[in-house]
């Protein structure tokens, strides 16, 4: 019987010393200096002893034990708790080499979209600004945006080269007074680029 009561005190003095760790890690929020796999081990190993003690009728060790283990899984628990929300909260930090490799890449990238845009600038959007164009077409009618200064053979001559209609006589302007024009005139300035005008043209 008194070695089991023996026992049983060490463990209610263990368990005082493992319920203070764990107020004491919950003040500071911090684990250092401490292996905390291995008061896992210890909580697990206590576990295991309430299954033990009872086996042995030493209910005093037992008492003294739940009190125990209660302590170190509560303290595991919290520091596992911290550790991952350490882990989550810190800054995600990369290596001298890594970092820069990824400004290599980040300007590298900066210079081949600079070299695109000024190709742009250069040729398609000169282009586009100069050129006559098929803004619309369907089956049998299209809509193009040419040079007002265009005369209508040079308009025919285009949308024919451009757009085909495949018929023998191509493409026929619809001219003023035209019913398909409802009133709206033959040529309407367009509403993007200075000096074009836009045509109806029926196949």
């Amino acid at each position: 019987m008194w070695p089991d009561l023996i026992n049983g005190g060490f463990e209610l003095i263990g368990a005082f010393f493992t319920w203070r760790n764990w107020l004491q890690l919950r003040r500071d929020r911090t684990i250092a200096g401490v292996y905390w796999p291995t008061t896992a081990f210890f909580a697990a190993w206590g576990i295991w002893n309430l299954v033990y003690y009872p086996a042995l009728n030493q209910w005093a060790s037992f008492a003294g034990g739940v009190v125990l283990v209660a302590g170190n899984v509560a303290w595991v628990a919290l520091a596992i708790k911290i550790k991952l929300n350490a882990t989550l909260d810190a800054p995600f930090i990369f290596s001298v080499e890594t970092r820069k490799a990824i400004e290599d890449a980040c300007l590298a990238n900066q210079r081949l979209t600079d070299a695109i845009d000024s190709r742009r600038s250069r040729t398609p959007m000169a282009e586009h600004a100069t050129a006559a164009q098929v803004v619309r077409h369907g089956m049998l009618d299209c809509q193009v945006c040419v040079p007002k200064d265009w005369d209508d053979e040079q308009v025919k001559a285009f949308t024919d080269a451009a757009f085909p209609c495949g018929t023998e006589n191509g493409w026929h302007i619809r001219g003023h007074g035209d019913q398909a024009l409802d009133g709206d005139p033959d040529r309407v300035p367009c509403a993007h680029r200075h000096g074009f005008v836009h045509l109806m043209l029926d196949a």
